[in-house]
């Protein structure tokens, strides 16, 4: 999208598109797969975290206010300057989805705007954001899914679609919104690929590593290391000192942390959900989930509690209720 900007005769670029969510949903894949599309321009960064309010991840203690959001609209749409004019601009940043503000800042910004989400089982994605807190060094090495669940309720939170989408569907044309499904993605990589590309209205185009997987959780080779820079970024945006990130980013030390905090082992057996604590997921869930369904006109059996499974009794949960 091209506004003229009546103080000069240059046309400022307005991203035409955004990637909304959801987290740990194959948004990744999808980033690097537009990305490589030459119809399209996407900033090297890909979360922006621009229109969110707030910055939130696993834990609470990193749910604070987002220094980005106050940052003028110039600064961001300095992020598509370098965009040809031929191009769709684009962005992705998944707190998009879950954040109260951000489908009216958006809809201020382009009223027209597409956007798009991909969204997860919910208790498979919740379970996949404890596996990468754990990785990022937000959450202790040695935390069980559980204990996690009980001392940050909250985290479950994201993995309320309905809730979330029913903001942008009140905000815009139902016509600008496209939901994907993860397990169609892993399912047919290139169909749905297709599918996005048709929405946002370019030639189809698939890139050669269409196969191969992007972000996977693993378990961080140097636990304190990634605990102790995860500390430190957040000490930093807590205290609105963006400013040393991107001095970090310009003189090279973000990348060497990045490098660090990407240090990862395999794990030798994936761990699993508890069937308990699966049940009683699907079961917090499922009236979200029925919701989803009809706002999408879909069927989601999958991501409802499993025939003959039951909640167990006499076992009580902050997260359960």
């Amino acid at each position: 999208m091209q506004i003229q900007d009546l103080r000069s005769e240059t046309l400022i670029r307005r991203p035409d598109f955004l990637g909304i969510g959801a987290q740990k949903s194959g948004t990744t894949w999808l980033w690097s797969m537009l990305r490589q599309h030459p119809g399209i321009f996407l900033p090297d960064e890909k979360e922006i975290h621009y229109f969110n309010a707030e910055v939130s991840k696993f834990a609470p203690a990193y749910r604070i206010q987002n220094p980005r959001a106050q940052r003028p609209l110039t600064w961001y749409l300095s992020l598509f300057d370098n965009a040809e004019p031929s191009q769709l601009c684009g962005e992705f940043s998944t707190s998009y989805l879950w954040d109260s503000e951000a489908p009216a800042r958006i809809c201020e910004m382009n009223q027209d705007i597409k956007l798009f989400a991909s969204l997860r089982d919910p208790v498979q994605s919740v379970f996949s954001s404890y596996l990468y807190a754990i990785q990022l060094g937000q959450i202790g090495a040695n935390t069980t899914f559980e204990d996690a669940l009980e001392r940050y309720p909250q985290a479950l939170e994201q993995t309320y679609y309905f809730r979330h989408l029913k903001r942008y569907y009140d905000q815009f044309p139902a016509a600008n919104i496209l939901v994907l499904f993860h397990h169609d993605v892993v399912a047919d990589p290139a169909a749905e690929l297709s599918r996005l590309q048709g929405f946002l209205e370019v030639p189809r185009h698939m890139p050669p590593d269409l196969f191969e997987k992007s972000n996977t959780t693993a378990r961080p080779r140097y636990p304190l290391l990634a605990r102790a820079i995860r500390r430190t970024r957040m000490f930093a945006r807590e205290h609105r000192l963006e400013r040393v990130i991107d001095a970090s980013r310009a003189i090279g030390t973000a990348k060497l942390f990045a490098y660090l905090r990407s240090q990862t082992v395999s794990y030798d057996e994936r761990p699993g959900i508890q069937p308990a604590t699966e049940a009683r997921l699907r079961q917090l869930f499922l009236q979200d989930v029925e919701s989803l369904e009809e706002l999408l006109q879909v069927t989601l059996p999958s991501w409802k509690p499993r025939p003959g499974s039951s909640t167990p009794e006499g076992k009580s949960s902050s997260y359960g209720t």
